[in-house]
């Protein structure tokens, strides 16, 4: 079922009256459960290989469930405050530790994600934008190498980067960043991810009408033939 969650809004919701549309890029551009799968297996002969290295391993776990924590949630400079924290824990300097995340995060899951891309929704999308619209992804990761990485055309890719945007959803400030820089109206803009806790409620704070698509791929396409994209 499409998840609408802003009270004006008519069971005839018409994904294509929107003008511009920013979309979430993990869990939503493409599927997460499968790319986890196969970097767990990754991970696995990495350790295999380098067993001097697992605490390596540690520290992105442990990073992973920090952000995920709901205490970071919508912080500002979130990302440098856990890793200033891992850094204390793991006795490494930032730049290390900024080494180690971008390495397992950033840069192995690239050759996976092809295979994992939402091909329904970057489809659309592209079809939205070959018809004039405009496309932007809005991300609390970096996300112009799997931008690339899974052949989508965006108008621009937005994450926190300490300056335009410091804060992690669900702060609207990055939707607010976007509309603003790109003259956009809230009304005029849809704004696409998978968690409502994130994407979900920072849509609200900005005023922005938004759509939840379900982590699951099947689940998906039934919401996928409901707005009749298939």
């Amino acid at each position: 079922m499409v998840r609408m969650l802003k009270d004006h809004l008519k069971t005839d919701f018409d994904p294509e009256k929107y003008h511009a549309y920013i979309c979430d890029m993990d869990g939503t551009l493409y599927f997460q459960g499968p790319m986890r799968l196969r970097m767990l297996l990754r991970i696995f002969l990495f350790c295999l290989k380098h067993p001097t290295r697992t605490s390596e391993i540690r520290l992105i776990a442990e990073y992973r469930t920090l952000r995920e924590d709901p205490r970071f949630f919508g912080k500002k400079d979130g990302d440098r405050i856990i890793i200033k924290q891992l850094s204390r824990k793991f006795r490494k300097s930032a730049e290390e530790i900024s080494a180690v995340i971008g390495f397992f995060m950033f840069s192995e899951p690239l050759d996976i994600l092809p295979r994992c891309r939402d091909h329904i929704l970057c489809d659309w999308l592209t079809s939205q934008h070959t018809a004039g619209k405009k496309i932007f992804i809005l991300s609390d990761y970096p996300a112009a190498d799997k931008a690339d990485a899974i052949a989508f055309c965006a108008d621009g890719c937005y994450s926190p980067d300490g300056k335009m945007i410091r804060y992690l959803k669900p702060n609207p400030e990055g939707l607010l960043v976007i509309m603003k820089a790109n003259g956009l109206a809230a009304e005029n803009v849809l704004f696409i991810g998978d968690r409502y806790e994130k994407d979900g409620l920072c849509a609200e704070k900005a005023g922005v009408d938004f759509l939840l698509l379900d982590k699951r791929r099947f689940m998906r396409r039934m919401q996928y033939r409901r707005l009749e994209w298939i």
